[in-house]
């Protein structure tokens, strides 16, 4: 199997990730995918596409929750991140996701964290609780020390870091290798949890 590392060029990260809501509509032709909202991120204007279902997490354990499986996150919008310890691009994603959680927690928003590692030093659990500390990761991580989750969720061509959005039905909604679009992820985000998870 062929797992890949992929950088981004330059992640403008949005202070404090503060965006409300935004939900535009408009009937005069196919519109943007995004528009541009001044004082804010970006607010998409249609629904984001349904792009299949989420699969299931086959993983080895769990840290930071008494859950073990992601039905637990089912009919709610969900953050699922692709990570490994020893990834730059991955740890990077991190501040972006606490942001998101503190944002958006309260109305209904869950981050999954699935730790696939690259490197036997990376399946390591004390290894990876030490991360998950220092990174201040206080939401759910699936350890997937066998990569099975990768492979069901991105097949033999798998990417580290990967973020998807999962909506309240189970469906993927925003689907992205790398560390950056972070102002797409949280529009997509807010727009979920605007029109009911989904």
């Amino acid at each position: 199997m062929s797992r890949s590392h992929m950088g981004a060029a330059g992640i403008g990260l949005v202070a404090g990730l503060g965006l409300a809501a935004a939900v535009l509509t408009g009937d005069d032709g196919p519109p943007p995918a995004v528009v541009p909202v001044p004082g804010t991120v970006v607010a998409i204007a249609t629904p984001p596409a349904v792009l299949g279902p989420a699969g299931a997490l086959d993983v080895d354990g769990w840290l930071n929750t008494e859950a073990r499986s992601l039905d637990a996150a089912r009919g709610r919008v969900t953050v699922v991140h692709f990570w490994a310890l020893d990834c730059g691009d991955c740890t990077d994603m991190t501040p972006a996701l606490g942001a998101l959680l503190s944002e958006y927690g309260a109305a209904g928003l869950q981050v999954v964290s699935v730790h696939s590692p690259r490197f036997d030093h990376e399946r390591d659990d004390g290894a990876v609780i030490l991360a998950a500390d220092a990174l201040a990761m206080t939401w759910p991580i699936a350890l997937d020390h066998r990569g099975r989750s990768l492979d069901t969720w991105q097949g033999e061509r798998a990417f580290l870091p990967r973020t998807y959005v999962v909506d309240a039905n189970g469906q993927i909604r925003y689907n992205r290798v790398g560390n950056g679009d972070i102002d797409v992820l949280e529009s997509t985000v807010a727009w979920l949890l605007a029109n009911g998870g989904a």
